[in-house]
């Protein structure tokens, strides 16, 4: 903690000035005499002695000017050499706009097909399932394919370019996946054929540009099963 320190207030220089004469009362018997005195009158002023600037005055200095005040504006020089570079930096954005303007269109592009794929598969899936559904319903002995495909293009919202296929679909215990003729009385391992009823929903998907390493055209299958047997 600084404290402050007690100094005397310096002395300035001694001024001439030549005060008026005196008068004393005359004294009896002697005549009175005035002379004029010179003598020197001690003033107080402030010392002359300043204080070394401190870091924030120098700091000040440096961002405003020589002078280092506050509100002083700095010189003309300045104010045009910063008038220069915001017109340079105005040029300089027009560049990067016009080099980031293709590498944005492009990646809005990207996500718009990406979008439109995704939602595009999530009806197709619940097309398909609602044949299946129907497909279920109506199978006893034979499947009525006519149904199921009228149940799947009637849930596709509005959907063009939408085909739909209803099928039978059969395979063995040992081999499940592995299609098998649905007229096969018994499979080669053990158990009997199982029976499903096969939707599918298809659609060709097109981008809206050109992607290297991306194909414009796209197939969509979309299957659903469900066993009546």
């Amino acid at each position: 903690m600084r404290t402050p320190s007690s100094r005397e207030p310096s002395t300035c220089p001694p001024s001439t000035s030549t005060s008026p004469a005196t008068r004393r009362p005359p004294s009896s018997g002697r005549s009175s005499s005035s002379t004029p005195s010179t003598s020197p009158e001690p003033r107080t002023c402030r010392s002359s002695t300043s204080r070394p600037p401190s870091k924030r005055r120098r700091r000040i200095a440096r961002c405003c000017g020589s002078r280092g005040v506050v509100g002083v504006a700095p010189p003309k020089r300045n104010i045009a050499m910063r008038i220069r570079l915001l017109e340079n930096q105005k040029g300089n954005a027009i560049v990067e706009f016009a080099l980031a303007t293709p590498v944005m269109m492009l990646m809005a592009l990207d996500a718009a097909d990406f979008g439109r794929l995704f939602v595009e598969s999530a009806i197709l899936a619940s097309a398909s399932s609602a044949g299946a559904v129907q497909g279920y319903r109506t199978t006893k002995d034979a499947i009525d394919a006519a149904a199921m495909e009228q149940s799947i293009l009637s849930d596709i919202g509005g959907l063009d370019g939408v085909t739909a296929h209803a099928e039978t679909f059969c395979d063995c215990p040992d081999n499940p996946g592995l299609e098998v003729a649905c007229t096969t009385t018994t499979c080669p391992g053990y158990g009997f054929p199982r029976v499903y009823v096969k939707s599918t929903a298809s659609k060709d998907f097109q981008t809206l540009g050109r992607y290297i390493g991306i194909p414009s055209d796209v197939d969509i299958d979309i299957n659903s099963y469900l066993r009546v047997q």
